[in-house]
């Protein structure tokens, strides 16, 4: 036992020796590289070449990727604020050209004159064209009376504040939004959505600026739901005048997800909220009507409104709202830009009457046939172009002229650039049997029926 003691102590004391060694070794390490830590640092002050061969600073290319990352963060937030401040600077002109429409069977208690432009001039016009003595509204009866007019009267035209009330105040009356989209020296051309003035006998335009007038109907389309209306610029006074701006419709196909846009509605309508931004979500839904087919956008707008219009932020507008569940929905103003200015120049709309649907990959599926590409007539129109060439539902058009059919987008666009009474070659296919045969018809196209 005693023995093992020592051999323990033996083995206490070589561990002892050995920690002594490796602890004068680990000294010894540290105190080397101290000293040589020392004399690097003093060779890299003294050469800055050492420093730029042993310890390169960041790549290049990741610095630039670093820089261009920055930049377009800088960029990406200093597009945001152009373009709401672009929105805010456009945003005058855009309430300027919506006017408020109120349709009604009733005509207002108030009636309404317009002052002579020039003192020179002795007479004024009512609103009925008659010709008659310069007459004012009275705050205090609402009643049109004779009094003198001053020259500051006559260069500024009269309040109408009482002939709105009146308008507003009638019954049976429906109020909805219009965009003013062209002039001349004849008429204001105002762009609404047709059902919401259909069957009135009377139809009111207030402005922005509180001026209101009757207008009439000019043109109308049940199928797209689209309608014009004109003021009769000899009704304007030139301050009336200057409270309207005519807005242009946006020549983008797509509705940017980017750019802000801005809802205007009806300051009448049980919509909280006159005017709202936000943004177009980016999808589609497509509506297929008599030759033609548009897009309807969603945006996050939450709103309740059958109506009203939205406006990029360079104040062109891209959207006819018509409807949606608490949110704002809108047609796709450059979807019917072609033809809502053929109908604002009185110009007739080539119609060849037929409804249709891309064919798809879907459809095929469906379908269990190998559909060539076209459009799928769904429907014809009883006593069209198409109905008397023999165009039947079922048939796929492919071509009109030399033009490849893809969709009823192109086929609007064939048809919006012939004019009614043109004749047009149309290819199609028809399933015979497991195949299809190819078929060319031609059609005199008609004006488009209301």
């Amino acid at each position: 036992m005693n023995e093992y003691s020592h051999v323990k102590e033996t083995i206490i004391d070589e561990r002892k020796i050995r920690q002594q060694k490796y602890l004068l070794i680990a000294v010894i390490i540290l105190a080397v590289t101290a000293l040589l830590v020392a004399t690097a640092a003093l060779l890299l002050l003294h050469d800055p070449t050492l420093k730029e061969r042993y310890f390169p600073g960041p790549d290049e290319d990741e610095t630039l990727e670093t820089e261009t990352e920055e930049e377009t963060t800088l960029s990406d937030e200093t597009d945001e604020i152009d373009a709401n401040s672009r929105l805010n600077n456009n945003k005058e002109n855009i309430i300027k050209s919506v006017v408020t429409l109120f349709s009604t069977n009733e005509e207002p208690a108030t009636s309404v004159a317009i002052v002579p432009q020039s003192a020179d001039e002795e007479t004024g016009v009512t609103e009925t064209g008659e010709t008659e003595s310069p007459e004012v509204i009275t705050e205090a009866t609402g009643i049109a009376q004779e009094e003198s007019v001053s020259d500051d009267e006559m260069e500024t035209g009269i309040d109408t504040a009482d002939y709105i009330d009146s308008i507003i105040s009638l019954g049976d009356g429906d109020s909805s939004s219009g965009v003013v989209l062209s002039m001349d020296s004849d008429y204001v051309y105002v762009l609404c959505l047709y059902s919401n003035i259909k069957g009135y006998e009377h139809i009111y335009a207030i402005l922005s600026n509180g001026y209101a007038f009757e207008v009439e109907l000019y043109k109308k389309d049940t199928y797209t739901d689209v309608a014009i209306v004109t003021i009769d610029v000899e009704l304007l006074s030139d301050e009336a005048l200057n409270g309207i701006c005519v807005a242009s419709i946006s020549k983008n196909a797509e509705v940017s997800t980017t750019d802000p846009i801005l809802y205007v509605g009806n300051p009448f309508s049980d919509t909280v909220t006159y005017d709202s931004v936000g943004f177009a979500s980016g999808s589609y839904a497509y509506v297929s009507t008599l030759d033609m087919v548009y897009r309807v956008v969603r945006t996050n707008i939450f709103i309740s409104a059958d109506n009203g219009f939205l406006f990029d932020s360079y104040g062109e507008l891209v959207g006819i709202v018509n409807g949606g569940d608490s949110i704002i929905e809108a047609i796709v103003a450059n979807d019917l830009q072609l033809f809502v200015n053929k109908l604002i120049k009185d110009e007739d709309v080539a119609a060849l009457g037929v409804y249709g649907e891309l064919v798809d990959d879907e459809m095929r599926t469906l379908s269990g046939l190998d559909l060539p590409s076209g459009l799928y007539v769904t429907a014809v129109l009883r006593n069209s172009p198409a109905y008397g060439a023999g165009i039947q539902p079922g048939d796929i058009i492919v071509k009109v002229g030399d033009n490849t059919i893809t969709n009823m987008i192109t086929l609007k666009t064939c048809l919006q650039n012939v004019t009614a009474g043109d004749k047009l070659v149309i290819t199609l296919k028809r399933q015979t049997g497991d195949g299809f045969n190819t078929y060319t018809v031609t059609v005199s196209t008609e004006s488009r029926p209301d």
